[in-house]
């Protein structure tokens, strides 16, 4: 098994031009995909250019995960605390 792990990592490190083309491919199949996806919706649905503009835009925050950091934000701090709460006041002593 470490014979075909080290097998293909020397064929990487052999043809880094390919590794590069293939992943930039892959990326290109990627977003056509996607617009093929959105084009498609908005034909049989009928949804107007706003309504997929905003759903595009909600994907792709989804897609790059920053929902989590405006969640912590904004979440409201309950009366009870959190394993991390007790963790963060007893290493303040």
């Amino acid at each position: 098994m470490l014979r075909v792990i080290n097998a293909g990592t020397s064929a990487i490190r052999r043809h880094p031009l390919l590794v590069r083309t293939v992943i930039l491919l892959g990326a290109l199949v990627l977003v056509a995909g996607h617009g093929a996806f959105f084009y498609f919706m908005r034909a049989h649905m009928g949804l107007s250019a706003w309504a997929v503009c905003g759903a595009t835009f909600l994907l792709i925050v989804k897609h790059l995960g920053l929902f989590g950091p405006v969640f912590a934000r904004f979440r409201r701090r309950s009366g009870t605390k959190t394993a991390l709460d007790v963790q963060r006041e007893t290493n303040r002593r």
